[in-house]
């Protein structure tokens, strides 16, 4: 429960704004929607429901049920996020999408076997023990479901590089270090199977990247500094440099899993 609070207590309003600021419309991770696409290559969504373990501002939600025409569930803790997600659907879409509340976690508040996929996209780092939400995943699945997941890993348990943890500081983050290992072994423990993992550092290394360089636009850098103040247009430049050199030097492991239920 520390961690789910954590959650809360470091994605202010402010802040979350501030990321949207950095990745764009909705978005609180990279990539846009060339790495939702990317996420989701190979697997059927057509006329799917999905369930988004941690929607941020509704992008993945938005993207899939809009292109694939997927009926799109997002589970939230942050209440804030709830709302201003909802305030934001668009209107061709709301009979597609949903945002709920996660009141009760791990607990998640869903019949089994609701959901034909289940995903997450840069949010489970946030969590240490990650196991009793995974089954009660494995619960929500279809049979034959699937899990799917992009995630932050470290070649070594419970330590990040130097890079990793000065971004930390920086935007007074809580990562947890897990390895490739852990996350195999957590979804193999939880009932997962026909486990599959693909290395997705090369191109979050230029999502990373391309964020940096859009900040120093000169156009980018006066809207942003308007906004949020130079002082976080410095912090956003050095933490999102400090991202992409850690994932070119294999500091820091962004792993693609797909599991069956």
């Amino acid at each position: 429960m520390d961690d789910f609070q954590k959650l809360i207590d470091e994605y202010t309003p402010d802040y979350t704004l501030f990321l949207e600021g950095t990745y764009g419309d909705h978005m609180l991770t990279e990539g846009g929607t060339v790495a939702i696409d990317k996420m989701f290559e190979g697997t059927e969504l057509n006329n799917k429901t999905a369930l988004d373990i941690g929607f941020g501002l509704g992008a993945a939600v938005f993207h899939l049920a809009d292109k694939y025409h997927a009926d799109v569930t997002g589970i939230e803790l942050n209440p804030w996020m709830v709302e201003e997600a909802t305030r934001r659907i668009p209107k061709h879409l709301t009979n597609r999408v949903r945002f709920v509340q996660y009141e009760k976690p791990p607990l998640l508040p869903f019949p089994d076997r609701s959901f034909d996929i289940v995903y997450s996209k840069g949010v489970l780092v946030h969590i240490n023990d990650k196991a009793p939400l995974f089954k009660e995943i494995h619960r929500v699945l279809k049979p034959n479901g699937y899990l799917i997941i992009d995630d932050w890993l470290s070649p070594v348990k419970n330590q990040w590089s130097e890079r990793i943890q000065r971004m930390c500081d920086l935007e007074n983050l809580t990562l947890y270090a897990h390895t490739e290992e852990d996350y195999k072994n957590l979804l193999k423990n939880t009932g997962f199977k026909n486990i599959q993992m693909r290395n997705e550092n090369i191109p979050y290394a230029q999502y990373d990247q391309d964020i940096v360089d859009r900040l120093n636009k000169p156009e980018i850098k006066k809207s942003f500094c308007e906004k949020f103040g130079e002082l976080a247009w410095q912090q956003a430049v050095e933490g999102y440099q400090l991202i992409a050199d850690a994932i070119r030097n294999d500091e820091l492991l962004i792993r693609w899993f797909k599991a069956e239920g």
